[in-house]
C-alpha cells in the first residue's frame, strides 16, 4: 500500500512538474493546467521526504502560490489526501515548523481530523514537536477535536499521544494549557 502511494504521488509531482507544449484545439498551450488536488499532493510528497528536498520551505510555498486564486490557494491547503491526512498533519508530524505556520495562515484547518482520526495536535504531540504543539493551541480556532484530553474514535486523546511516546516536556505543556 505504502509502495503504491509513493508512485502516485511520484507521478502526480511528475504531472505538476512537466510543462507540456503542443497545440490544443488549434491553440499553443505553454503550460499544463494546475489541479488543486495535485498541487497538494506534490507538496505532501515533498513535506514527507524531506531529506530528499532541499530549499523545502521555498519549493512547497511556491508550489502552492502558483495559484492567485485565494479559494484555489485554500483548495490546496486544505485538501485531504491519503487517509484523510491534510497538509497540516503531515508537516505537523515531521517537525516543519515553518510550513505549519505558513499553512495556518493560508486557512489550514487546524482541528481537521484525519482517517485515523488524529487532529494536527495529535501528530505533533506524538511525534514531540513541542513547538507545533504550541503553535496550533495557540489559535484561535479551539474545537472538541483539539482539547487536549479528549480522545477521538481512536480513543487517544492528544495528551495520550504524547504520554504513549515518552515526550514528556510535550504532556506538560498539554497539562499547563489545559
Amino acid at each position: 500500500m505504502k509502495r503504491w502511494g509513493h508512485i502516485f504521488g511520484t507521478l502526480a509531482l511528475v504531472t505538476f512538474l512537466f510543462v507540456g507544449c503542443g497545440t490544443e484545439n488549434g491553440k499553443e498551450i505553454s503550460q499544463t493546467e494546475l489541479n488543486p488536488v495535485e498541487v497538494a499532493e506534490s507538496v505532501y510528497n515533498m513535506i514527507y521526504n524531506p531529506s530528499k528536498t532541499d530549499g523545502l520551505y521555498e519549493k512547497c510555498v511556491e508550489s502552492i502560490n502558483q495559484f492567485t486564486n485565494n479559494e484555489e490557494r485554500k483548495a490546496v491547503v486544505t485538501s485531504k489526501l491519503v487517509f484523510d491526512t491534510t497538509l497540516l498533519h503531515i508537516a505537523a508530524s515531521k517537525g516543519l515548523y515553518s510550513i505549519c505556520e505558513w499553512l495556518i495562515k493560508n486557512g489550514a484547518d487546524v482541528s481537521a481530523i484525519n482517517g485515523h482520526s488524529y487532529t494536527p495536535l495529535h501528530d505533533a504531540a506524538r511525534t514531540g514537536h513541542i513547538a507545533i504543539c504550541e503553535l496550533l493551541m495557540n489559535q484561535e480556532v479551539w474545537s472538541y477535536s483539539l482539547d487536549v484530553d479528549s480522545p477521538q474514535f481512536t480513543n487517544t486523546s492528544p495528551l495520550h499521544e504524547a504520554a504513549i511516546c515518552g515526550h514528556s516536556a510535550v504532556c506538560q505543556l498539554l497539562i499547563d494549557r489545559h
